[in-house]
């Protein structure tokens, strides 16, 4: 079927009521390793908006509230993103979360977050809500036990943080982590705490940003971008 909503990352959280369209995915993938080209009985979730009834009073009906699926090796088979991305544009899904498994670095950017951060002109044109709320691709170990690091360092503030205007949206030497001349100024500088705290400002105050505005709570994020524009389809928290 067709695109129901931009493609995401395979990070995926659930509750009780995911697990009729879970099973469903596993136990196809399941008959798809045998290699062999079949059919099973899949619950008809569509039924749930459709009919306007709930996940469980479709699971109450039984084998009548399921409908046939065709069963076959896939390219979209062999990775659980690649499915569980299909799978929910055959579900017609639309809603996902907002942006909340973010890159390490974008933690440490100080203000200097492009405005329409992960833009695409059908399904974000005003970028994604970024949430700092967890990280991922932290399997290279210095960089990421570095920023983790300066999240404890600074997690109740620092004394006389020095950091420039909010004008100033340069990015300060010190926050370029990892690379030759940041060593040597955490090897030197007396005051550190000072300086790299403000590579995270100001996301303890302002935890979410999007559209080139931050905002100091989850709930405060609206529906659609300052500026207007088209209502975001992700979640927030």
């Amino acid at each position: 079927g067709p695109q129901s909503m931009r493609w995401v990352h395979a990070h995926p959280t659930w509750t009780y009521w995911a697990l009729p369209w879970l099973g469903d995915l596993q136990h196809e993938r399941m008959l798809a390793a045998t290699g062999r080209r079949t059919s099973t009985m899949v619950w008809d979730l569509e039924a749930t908006r459709d009919q306007n009834i709930s996940v469980l009073d479709l699971v109450r009906k039984g084998e009548k509230a399921k409908i046939k699926r065709h069963v076959e090796m896939s390219g979209f088979m062999w990775e659980d993103e690649d499915m569980m991305n299909v799978n929910l544009w055959r579900n017609k899904v639309t809603k996902a979360w907002c942006k909340f498994d973010l890159e390490p670095n974008l933690f440490i950017l100080q203000r200097s977050l492009t405005k329409n951060m992960y833009f695409d002109p059908k399904w974000y044109p005003d970028g994604m809500p970024l949430l700092f709320l967890s990280m991922h691709n932290t399997k290279n170990f210095d960089p990421a036990d570095l920023v983790l690091k300066t999240l404890e360092l600074c997690k109740d503030g620092a004394e006389d943080l020095n950091c420039p205007p909010p004008q100033k949206e340069y990015l300060m030497p010190i926050c370029k982590m990892g690379v030759a001349d940041e060593r040597k100024m955490r090897l030197q500088i007396d005051d550190y705490a000072s300086q790299v705290c403000c590579c995270l400002e100001p996301r303890w105050s302002h935890p979410v940003f999007w559209s080139g505005k931050w905002y100091t709570s989850l709930a405060e994020v609206p529906k659609r971008a300052h500026n207007g524009g088209q209502e975001r389809p992700c979640v927030i928290p």
